[in-house]
């Protein structure tokens, strides 16, 4: 909690009670996390802008480290059900495994990738990340329209 005060997030104080005098830290804030994210989807159903979501861990503790990845899993899981029609996820390797791009470790690869398809997996992930950053964003201006008090839905 003092680390995320640090970085200049305000976190209501009912909000630091609930999480630092739960008995599993960790599954409280992931519920709470949950159930805001299913909020922030209601309050802004209908007006048209993209909602993303993005998590990441900046603990060294495993615990917290995987709270992480189930918390990812869940608001995947939430924003994904709230689009009203199926859905899947696809795992697609976009990049060879760590330490194996470049040179001659190109051809070793698992996904035994050219560097044609490199460049092209590049300038992909060059397109998908601005189309990242433009929705997280976005959903950093509804969550603090929410966060701020916004009550009733707004078209």
């Amino acid at each position: 909690m003092t680390f995320i005060k640090w970085l200049g997030v305000r976190v209501p104080p009912e909000t630091e009670k609930l999480i630092l005098d739960a008995e599993k830290p960790i599954d409280t804030s992931i519920a709470y996390l949950c159930d805001l994210l299913k909020q922030i989807l209601s309050e802004c159903s209908g007006i048209g802008v993209p909602l993303g979501i993005s998590c990441e861990s900046v603990s060294i503790f495993k615990s917290e480290i995987d709270g992480v990845h189930e918390l990812f899993r869940r608001l995947q899981t939430i924003l994904l059900d709230s689009r009203g029609s199926p859905w899947k996820v696809q795992w697609v390797p976009v990049m060879p495994p760590a330490g194996k791009l470049g040179g001659d470790n190109v051809d070793d690869c698992d996904n035994k990738a050219s560097d044609s398809s490199i460049v092209a997996v590049n300038r992909e992930s060059e397109k998908i990340g601005a189309m990242l950053l433009g929705i997280l964003v976005g959903s950093a201006a509804i969550s603090t329209g929410v966060l701020l008090g916004g009550k009733g839905k707004h078209t």
